[in-house]
């Protein structure tokens, strides 16, 4: 009777200490994610965003582009050697993308499950074009990928017809 006692409490405590193992591994994904987010929003993050974008005779900061053409904006920010790289990731808003084949996918879907992510590339305040890198996606697919000038401009143009 004994030994069953003690078999039932080190089996208790081998299911506990499992528990931590998972309840850790969750807890430093949740600080991970928290430090992303708040890299975000320092003051070099901050003052990529307030960077004044000139397009088409319009002025605008990229903070007013991607508040404006994504819902439910994360912003990320590292620097890289003299480059500043500011990714933000968002859910599409209708307009964006217009120009492609996206007719064959329900909006509403694009409503809740258009993840897009777009990447910043500055360097002495200026936008690195060629290193503008655009993705979006549905689920797991991938629908599209543009880096440079055109993923560029369909952000930019996006920012206009909103």
């Amino acid at each position: 009777m004994r030994n069953i006692k003690n078999i039932v409490i080190a089996s208790l405590f081998t299911i506990i200490l499992a528990g931590c193992s998972d309840i850790t591994d969750a807890l430093s994904g949740i600080d991970n994610q928290a430090q992303k987010a708040a890299s975000g929003i320092t003051p070099e993050a901050l003052t990529i965003r307030s960077i004044n974008i000139e397009y088409k005779n319009e002025n605008f900061t990229v903070d007013e582009l991607f508040t404006s053409i994504l819902r439910d904006i994360f912003w990320e920010y590292d620097k890289n050697n003299d480059s500043h790289i500011l990714t933000v990731k968002g859910t599409w808003k209708e307009g964006l993308f217009e120009d492609y084949e996206l007719q064959n996918y329900p909006i509403n879907d694009f409503n809740s499950d258009g993840k897009v992510t777009v990447t910043l590339e500055i360097d002495n305040d200026e936008i690195l074009t060629e290193r503008t890198k655009v993705t979006m996606s549905l689920g797991d697919q991938v629908i599209i990928e543009e880096i440079g000038e055109k993923a560029q401009k369909a952000l930019y143009k996006a920012y206009l017809i909103r």
